[in-house]
């Protein structure tokens, strides 16, 4: 049988050629010859091909991809922890009381390591920096605070208190100290040097205060220094 160049190709493999007096068809690879006619129809579930003769075959071309999960919802942004409350100023000791408002309580220092050369923020107020002392009878050394540029003329007291900004309560005056660009505490945790040394107890709670007195910019900065003899 003659048949066309020309052919129809269809979905599934189907192609469909036409002679002089017939056709052939091919169906995924399967050739059904002297057709004299076809019929080619598509329906929701594929392609139905109706021949003469009878020959009729569903080609199932409902195989679309599958219907993807949809998209999982996703987890919603966890709620970050609040910022942790911050630590209220340091009042270890009960009897203190509350701190008032002429007073700023600053973080506390490390005794046994204070580091190096620290700038402290003051104006009218109170500084008053809390630290521990250690159980070392040994351990001394001193305390520093120097003006900060353009302010060497400005007056200051230092003093060590056992309440925020509270006079020392121990008759030692080596506690406190009035100055202008230079003012220094000397310390100890025994009583070798009585008098001459601001005497800590060993395991007991302080604080550093600093005061400008006549401090006429908005700030009077200051740096603080503690040396000691490395023996905490």
């Amino acid at each position: 049988m003659h048949k066309l160049a020309t052919a129809v190709s269809l979905a599934m493999g189907v192609t469909l050629s036409a002679g002089a007096l017939a056709y052939d068809l091919t169906i995924n690879g399967v050739t059904k010859t002297g057709l004299t006619d076809v019929k080619i129809s598509s329906t929701a579930t594929g392609v139905v091909v109706t021949t003469t003769p009878s020959f009729t075959v569903t080609i199932d071309g409902s195989n679309p991809d599958p219907t993807p999960d949809p998209d999982p919802t996703p987890d919603p942004d966890p709620t970050p922890d609040p910022d942790p409350t911050p630590d209220p100023d340091p009042t270890p000791n009960p009897t203190c009381g509350a701190v008032p408002d002429t007073i700023d309580v600053t973080d506390g220092i490390n005794w046994a390591k204070p580091g190096t050369q620290t700038r402290i923020a003051l104006a009218r107020k109170i500084k008053s920096m809390p630290f521990t002392a250690t159980t070392n009878t040994a351990y001394l050394g001193q305390i520093s605070v120097a003006s900060t540029t353009g302010n060497s003329g400005v007056k200051r007291q230092v003093w060590v208190s056992e309440c925020p900004g509270t006079a020392y309560t121990a008759a030692n005056t080596a506690c406190a100290k009035t100055g202008t660009s230079s003012t220094v505490i000397y310390f100890e945790q025994g009583t070798k040097y009585t008098g001459s040394f601001c005497q800590l107890t060993p395991n007991k709670e302080y604080y550093i205060n600093v005061q400008n007195m006549d401090c006429t910019a908005s700030t009077c900065d200051v740096y603080r220094n503690i040396y000691t003899n490395g023996r905490p």
